[in-house]
């Protein structure tokens, strides 16, 4: 438990955890008055039974505090004191208590939120190697679970902290039975938490594990929902989804189940001490007296011990079955801090210039974890102002080489080149020139205004840019038809508007903070016919104004294009405008036939 102690504090940053200790000072105090409130018993009971002497001697011997009062009055005064300090105990019990959640509340947010900036840092190649729902998962219910462990920490210390000062009262009193009871005690919880310890953790780990396959079952079927109603698939899923809750029901069931056990177990143990201590009194006292008096504060310690020892005990318990999901969350806290791409903004000057050329040089690149090159030894040259298609078979490193242009992947070896200036290690000022139109657009369930401007808060939208990026996109017969313009919600995904429609709006996105460079990604190649042509002369009509690099599935996109690069295997194999590689590289020949393009590069339906 130490272990998973240690990654719980290495959630907080250090002012958090100056916070932490120094909430041991109220509770230390919280615990005095707890002390204090109990001692208390030891004057009352025998004032209570007429011995108002032997009790007002009592209290002074071990108070200090010496009262002229008569015997009379004292049994009066002792219940005021008496019900005066259990108030104020538990009024800073309550307090402590709230103290302790909101603490635990907000530094939650302030992980969550840590958490949060880190995936957003990681490389892309961490998201390609990553399914999205763990990350899902531990921001919207890992998180909160395994943070909660610090909550079930702290209550442990404050318990303890009463724990230790109502048995340094009792040890006052009687220290021999004292401590053969705290033996025994320890004994007993130190061999439940052997015995238990282990399967709590092991159910923890199985119920994290369903827990994430849950999620990820939800996700996927949602994203897939069109596909599963087409297929009919639906009794699969059931299967699927019904094997995991179950699993899960299984697990929590037996989980909710042992948080009981601690309790009930220091219950028997408690109980059977108990009439053991009687014996030990009558045969060590005698006098039936001063056995009450004894009994009544073992009696009143127990009822506070009791539910003390139970939270101590349940809390460890829950921390030991949450420790799966706090270990995955470390190990994602450390990979973040390890891997994280911070803004390059944030530590270095002015942007990236792009005046010339950008230039990959003796580039090649591996995915990590994998032994094949996916680049091989690239070189090449792209001026500013020219329009370049990438084509060439699925698998050929189209995709993976625009990554590198962008930032998204590190060379293995090579250089990227922007106006001879090696940008790989100051990505961000080089982005800013960059913008993207990926195959599938996503699109939040916000305003189409918001979609456009994407990233940006309602005060920083610049409105006369959107209505410009609409113009160049072709969207203003979308905008006029639309009921609320603008300020239309376009549904989860954009699922409201059609696909060209969706393009067109990415296109618009792209162009929103006026980049020098404008990179499709297979743009067009889930369009149909008409929305294609529209997107292609989009694509025309910027080529005057910005640098552009299509990715081409079809080659009907890229036939305009200044210049076009062929590659095969990860390497570039040819080079040319469409019409020299039409003569030149009988491959290329084969694509535009399968393409339904004639020789001049027109679609022929």
């Amino acid at each position: 438990m130490i272990d998973t102690v240690k990654k719980l504090l290495s959630f907080l940053d250090h002012r958090s955890r100056l916070q932490l200790y120094l909430l041991l000072i109220p509770a230390l105090l919280t615990a005095l008055l707890e002390m204090a409130s109990f001692g208390m018993i030891l004057p009352l009971i025998p004032a209570l039974m007429g011995e108002k002497n032997s009790a007002k001697e009592f209290f002074e011997r071990f108070s200090g505090i010496f009262f002229d009062v008569d015997p009379g009055q004292f049994l009066v005064l002792i219940i005021a004191l008496f019900s005066g300090l259990f108030i104020l105990k538990n009024i800073c019990i309550l307090g402590m208590i709230y103290i302790i959640n909101r603490f635990v509340a907000y530094k939650l947010a302030l992980f969550s939120q840590r958490m949060f900036r880190l995936y957003l840092y990681l490389p892309y190649t961490f998201h390609l190697q990553r399914n999205s729902s763990e990350i899902l998962y531990n921001l919207s219910q890992g998180g909160p679970v395994a943070f909660d462990g610090l909550r079930l920490m702290l209550t442990i210390v404050m318990e303890c902290t009463l724990v230790i000062t109502t048995g340094i009262l009792l040890l006052v009193i009687e220290p021999e039975i004292v401590l053969w009871v705290t033996g025994f005690l320890l004994v007993v919880g130190f061999l439940f938490y052997q015995v238990m310890a282990p399967i709590f953790r092991r159910w923890g780990e199985m119920s994290h594990s369903l827990e994430s396959q849950v999620v990820k079952t939800i996700s996927q079927t949602l994203g897939a929902i069109k596909d599963i109603k087409v297929l009919n698939c639906y009794s699969y899923l059931f299967r699927i989804y019904g094997k995991q809750t179950n699993g899960m029901a299984n697990y929590h069931s037996r989980s909710m189940t042992a948080q009981h056990l601690p309790r009930l177990l220091m219950e028997t143990v408690i109980i059977m001490g108990f009439g053991v201590i009687v014996l030990v009194l009558l045969e060590i006292r005698g006098s039936v007296f001063e056995v009450i008096t004894v009994l009544g504060l073992f009696g009143m310690a127990a009822l506070r011990l009791m539910p003390s020892i139970n939270r101590i005990l349940g809390s460890t318990t829950e921390l030991k079955h949450r420790a799966s999901r706090i270990d995955a969350l470390f190990k994602d806290l450390n990979q973040g801090i390890e891997l994280r791409e911070l803004p390059s903004s944030s530590i270095v000057g002015p942007a990236q210039p792009f005046d010339h050329e950008i230039q990959l040089k003796n580039l090649s690149f591996r995915y990590e974890g994998t032994d094949q090159t996916a680049l091989f030894n690239i070189n090449i040259s792209i001026l500013k102002g020219e329009s370049i298609g990438i084509v060439g078979v699925s698998g050929s490193g189209k995709s993976t080489m625009v990554d590198v242009i962008m930032g998204l992947f590190a060379p293995s070896a090579g250089q990227l080149l922007v106006d001879g200036k090696d940008v790989s290690g100051n990505l961000e000022p080089w982005q800013r020139h960059l913008g993207y139109v990926p195959q599938q657009i996503y699109l939040v369930d916000e305003t189409l205004r918001r979609n456009i401007a994407f990233g940006l808060e309602d005060t920083e939208i610049d409105e006369e840019q959107v209505l410009n990026v609409i113009a160049l996109a072709n969207l203003n017969e979308l905008v006029d038809d639309l009921a609320e313009g603008l300020d239309t919600v376009v549904g989860e995904r954009g699922i409201r508007i059609s696909g060209g429609q969706r393009q067109r709006i990415g296109i618009a996105r792209a162009l929103y903070r006026d980049p020098d460079i404008i990179v499709f990604d297979e743009a067009t190649a889930a369009l149909d016919n008409e929305t294609e042509r529209e997107i292609t002369l989009a694509l025309e009509s910027l080529a005057s104004e910005k640098t552009i690099i299509v990715i081409a599935h079809r080659l009907s996109t890229i036939t305009n294009c200044d210049r076009l690069i062929f590659m095969d295997q990860g390497k570039i194999i040819d080079s040319g405008d469409f019409n020299t590689l039409m003569k030149a590289n009988r491959d290329f020949q084969r694509m535009v036939k399968l393409g339904n393009l004639d020789p001049a590069g027109n679609r022929v339906d």
